[in-house]
């Protein structure tokens, strides 16, 4: 017997599934630069190195901002297999200030994202000096 398929196709779950051209990446995202919602006026720094910890979305520090954030993914499908990426772009959030229940549209959020992606070459991933401290001879 001819076993069942989907009426609708199934979309992959896995990182490797999703995106089997990218051996390795890095992403740094910076947000806020102006420091005007952080508590101590500096911007937002998030570095992805891992698969498994890459969200496809990535949250906006604004705390008036709803329905707002950056979808990763989006930049990630143009990564051709064993080829050398990189990328780097600034994007605004894709939220607004408006109410929490969604009745009510506010103001865009002003928020901007500055993204940079290195993929599939480990030698130009310039931010992984930030997480290792070099010794000093």
């Amino acid at each position: 017997m001819k076993k069942a398929q989907p009426f609708f196709a199934t979309t992959p779950t896995t990182f490797q599934g999703r995106f089997p051209n990218i051996s390795s990446y890095e992403i740094r995202i910076e947000q806020d630069r102006s420091g005007y919602h952080s508590r101590d006026g500096k911007p937002a720094i998030g570095l992805y190195t891992e698969k498994a910890n890459l969200p496809p979305r990535v949250a906006c520090v604004n705390p008036r901002c709803q329905r707002g954030g950056l979808s990763l993914e989006w930049h990630l499908h143009s990564v051709k297999k064993d080829e050398p990426f990189a990328y780097q772009g600034d994007f605004f959030c894709e939220g607004d200030e408006g109410s929490t229940e969604g009745r009510k549209k506010g103001d865009p959020c002003l928020n901007q994202f500055h993204v940079e992606i290195r993929a599939n070459d480990p030698a130009s991933y310039k931010y992984r000096s930030d997480r290792v401290p070099r010794p000093t001879p």
